[in-house]
């Protein structure tokens, strides 16, 4: 093959490469509640731990697929929403008042 002719093919492939979009089909079958599950407990690893990139990239589509199911495509809207579960989880419930009282 001539160098120009390679070039040309090598550039065509990474140029399909980067803008092919990721298959999500295996996330087509959760509902939204479920995707929200995930998305929060990928929050969560991701607080906890350093993602590995099967794991992180694994997340970024669920959150894509979140994002344009559960709020019409407005990463605005899935802040705003990650946002308040997150104010949510950070308010003790009654049952942890309860077991931080003092005994007397």
């Amino acid at each position: 093959m001539r160098p120009l002719a390679y070039t040309l093919t090598l550039a065509a492939v990474v140029s399909t490469a980067s803008t092919a979009q990721p298959d999500r089909s295996h996330l087509a079958a959760l509902t939204v509640d479920e995707l929200k599950l995930m998305y929060l407990e990928c929050d969560r690893r991701a607080r906890q731990t350093l993602l590995d990139s099967a794991e992180a990239a694994h997340c970024s589509m669920a959150a894509e697929e979140l994002k344009q199911r559960g709020f019409g495509g407005d990463f605005g809207r899935l802040l705003a929403w990650w946002q308040a579960q997150r104010r949510a989880d950070a308010k003790p419930s009654a049952q942890d008042l309860a077991r931080t009282k003092p005994f007397h």
